[in-house]
């Protein structure tokens, strides 16, 4: 886990609990998680990201359509047969201005709090 999570910011620091989470799945307990970015870029596949250029010279105007809110919903269950853990994941990608008013200021609110290592 610790490879695959590498570029996570801050991973290192969860690591530990993160290979317990993966430890405690059971054949009859499947997990989920949720996680989100924002991206300048609305293909679904985004399979390298690090090394990709990033326009940090956006029209402020424009950042609602040129922006896009990411959204992962992953889910993983133990295998009776293998004891393997079948990871699946399900993909939305959004403008930012299909978010509604109330959805924007939470957003608002939630990038305010994060650190900078985080947005970046």
């Amino acid at each position: 886990m610790s490879a695959i999570h590498a570029p996570v910011p801050g991973f290192e620091s969860i690591a530990e609990a993160t290979n317990r989470f993966f430890d405690a799945i059971t054949i009859d307990r499947p997990a989920q998680r949720v996680n989100w970015t924002l991206i300048d870029d609305e293909t679904l596949f985004q399979p390298v990201s690090a090394g990709r250029a990033r326009d940090r010279t956006m029209d402020p105007s424009r950042i609602g359509e040129t922006l896009h809110l990411r959204i992962e919903r992953q889910t993983l269950r133990r295998l009776p047969d293998s004891g393997g853990v079948l990871f699946t994941i399900g993909t939305t990608v959004s403008p930012l201005t299909a978010l509604s008013s109330a959805q924007r200021k939470d957003l608002a609110g939630t990038l305010a709090e994060v650190g900078e290592q985080t947005q970046a």
